[in-house]
């Protein structure tokens, strides 16, 4: 890719999240940020146990498909503090920024 790739997602349960992080490695992302939302699956301990994992997970499918920038998997974080901390650097480093969301209506 001729530009850096970040996905920012709220992590599934088990297998189903091995699988994101997988695919998202194949297609290129440079790294995941599992966001912590008010609908998440998971807690942030248990956010922070699956980190190594998903990591792992990364380096493998990165061998698999011969990719030579293995990508990082970041601390679970709230989507508040992603768009923050890119904000300051928003020219340097996001050249778009997708953002997609369910709003409820009840």
């Amino acid at each position: 890719l001729d530009f850096d790739l970040y996905l920012a997602q709220s992590p599934l349960r088990s297998d189903a999240q091995l699988t994101i992080m997988e695919k998202a490695t194949e297609l290129g992302v440079r790294g995941v940020y599992p966001v912590i939302t008010d609908n998440c699956a998971l807690n942030k301990s248990v956010l922070e146990k699956k980190q190594e994992k998903w990591q792992k997970a990364m380096y493998e499918a990165s061998k698999q498909c011969e990719r030579a920038k293995i990508p990082t998997c970041f601390e679970p974080t709230t989507l508040e503090e992603v768009l923050e901390k890119s904000f300051d650097n928003i020219l340097k480093q996001f050249f778009f920024v997708l953002l997609f969301y369910h709003l409820f209506h009840r």
